[in-house]
């Protein structure tokens, strides 16, 4: 289920960081959630499909914002926003 209000917030923050793609001339990766359960692998998979990117820039910036690792989502569990990968 796709909350409109959850895709207005994500859509603002890959305009802003198209934005600053352009001003950095570099490609920007921007994590919120906490690291656990594997989130690091599909960190590092990203990270090297984004490597293979025939459009990629000579740089890339990231920035990230680690949360605290609450028990329902150690089960498996996820709200509306759960971890959120933007470009």
């Amino acid at each position: 289920m796709n909350n409109p209000i959850d895709k207005a917030i994500k859509d603002m923050l890959n305009e802003a960081l198209a934005e600053l793609e352009n001003v950095l001339n570099s490609d920007v990766l921007c994590y919120f959630g906490p690291i656990a359960n594997g989130n690091e692998n599909m960190m590092l998979q990203i990270v090297e499909e984004l490597a293979q990117n025939p459009t990629k820039r000579n740089s890339l910036q990231s920035y990230s914002q680690q949360t605290e690792v609450v028990p329902w989502l150690l089960k498996g569990m996820s709200t509306s926003l759960g971890n959120t990968i933007i470009r």
